[in-house]
């Protein structure tokens, strides 16, 4: 499997129009190379929680721990 980017960010684009946070959330996992901060900008207001919580993943990948940690504590999804 080739991990190309602009296949990358169609097939994101793809489980994005039809909400299937399972598939992006596989589909991020096994191919990285991808704008992620731009990903994670477009799902953090996504009115589906999985999709916030996507978001939250994606930046905590990038040690961008403040916008993920604030994703979080916006969802109230942290422990």
């Amino acid at each position: 499997k080739e991990n190309l980017s602009v296949v990358n960010e169609a097939l994101n684009e793809i489980f994005i129009a039809e909400e299937d946070y399972e598939a992006l959330r596989t589909s991020i996992d096994d191919f990285d190379n991808f704008d992620q901060i731009f990903l994670a900008q477009k799902v953090e207001k996504h009115e589906l929680l999985e999709f916030r919580r996507i978001a939250a993943y994606i930046y905590k990948r990038n040690k961008r721990w403040a916008q993920s940690v604030q994703l979080s504590k916006e969802d109230r999804m942290y422990k």
